[in-house]
């Protein structure tokens, strides 16, 4: 996961899709079914679908993976119509329009699957924790005094709480986070069942990750030492692994964070993961 801008976002909606989501929302205020408008007017959203997966070109928010085989969603941060942790919650149905509440994510992270070979389930679905119930909100006015438990790639600083280990396996953040009864670790631990981020074949990626970028960094070392007893036709190699290695954990590229992990694990034993972010 990394952050978002809400400012970007934002700026790939069309202009007049604005004015249609609004439409929707007041209707939807005064309606007597607001679930039957709200499934009735789904092409609200998913006619930017395409607009919302551009931000990060193309990847899940969530998971940072791409798929161009699956139907990818747009997930609703605050579920729309039921709250898993509340059977009496009706759902935000005044999120339901919001472009603020959008999120594009891929199947495993939006919808529950069970990976019963490895022993992991997840999918945020109707999902959506708080640290304290009795504050979740039945109107829009009161949406500030809830206490959300899921870490939001919409938030600035929420993607800095996870971590990404040489195993593949995400975890606290711990500089940040502190122990596992702080209120940043809850999340992290919430947020790393409920979007499926243990999930086998993430995990495999990330140790490809790990190991891509250690054979870059370690090149990138051994150009330095050259550089540092003259050779100057090293300098173009240096330059070519640095530069890969920013390229890796550009914010369109597939597992970026993990990326930016990696590195920071080596710095103070690699002299180029000292300059490369």
């Amino acid at each position: 996961m990394i952050h978002v801008s809400l400012v970007k976002v934002k700026e790939s909606i069309p202009g007049p899709w604005f004015a249609v989501a609004q439409t929707a929302k007041s209707s939807c205020a005064t309606c007597a079914n607001r679930k039957k408008h709200i499934e009735d007017n789904e092409d609200v959203w998913t006619q930017i679908k395409t607009n919302l997966a551009g931000v990060l070109g193309g990847k899940c928010w969530y998971c940072e993976t791409k798929n161009s085989r699956a139907d990818n969603a747009v997930d609703h941060f605050r579920p729309k119509n039921a709250v898993a942790e509340c059977k009496t919650h009706g759902g935000y149905w005044w999120k339901a329009f919001d472009w603020e509440n959008y999120r594009f994510s891929c199947q495993f992270c939006n919808s529950r699957r069970i990976d019963r070979e490895h022993g992991t389930d997840g999918g945020k679905h109707h999902h959506f924790p708080l640290l304290d119930e009795s504050r979740r909100a039945t109107r829009e006015e009161d949406e500030s005094n809830e206490q959300p438990i899921l870490l939001d790639p919409c938030y600035e600083g929420d993607s800095d709480f996870l971590w990404f280990n040489e195993d593949g396996s995400p975890s606290c953040n711990e500089v940040l986070c502190g122990d596992s009864s702080t209120y940043p670790s809850k999340r992290v631990e919430a947020s790393i069942r409920l979007y499926h981020l243990d999930h086998h074949n993430l995990i495999q990626s990330r140790i490809a990750v790990y190991a891509e970028v250690y054979k870059k960094l370690a090149h990138a070392d051994s150009m330095l030492v050259k550089i540092h007893n003259g050779d100057t036709t090293a300098r173009e190699s240096y330059s070519v692994a640095i530069n890969e290695l920013r390229s890796m954990g550009d914010a369109t590229k597939e597992l970026s964070a993990t990326v930016k992990c990696a590195v920071r694990s080596k710095r103070g034993k690699s002299p180029s993961a000292e300059v490369v972010f």
